[in-house]
């Protein structure tokens, strides 16, 4: 697997209604004769827009995680 977004212009683009930090977009790189595009789904990580105390509790326990693996390894 590779991301590598979008190959040509985006034509279409839409934020999810249930979801605000979800958005798709559509573009025209298809092909030659196959027809279609891509769509393509992203959605913001939530250390965006979650309250700051919360995420900074998360980092460090993820921080601790990182130390303790590579001291182990």
């Amino acid at each position: 697997f590779q991301h590598a977004g979008h190959r040509d212009k985006v034509v279409d683009f839409h934020w999810n209604l249930l979801d605000p930090w979800t958005i798709v977009s559509v573009s025209d790189d298809c092909e030659r004769n196959r027809g279609g595009g891509t769509l393509q789904i992203w959605r913001m990580i939530d250390l965006i827009y979650r309250p700051e105390d919360e995420v900074l509790t998360e980092l460090e326990k993820f921080k601790s995680h990182v130390l303790l693996c590579a001291y182990n390894s």
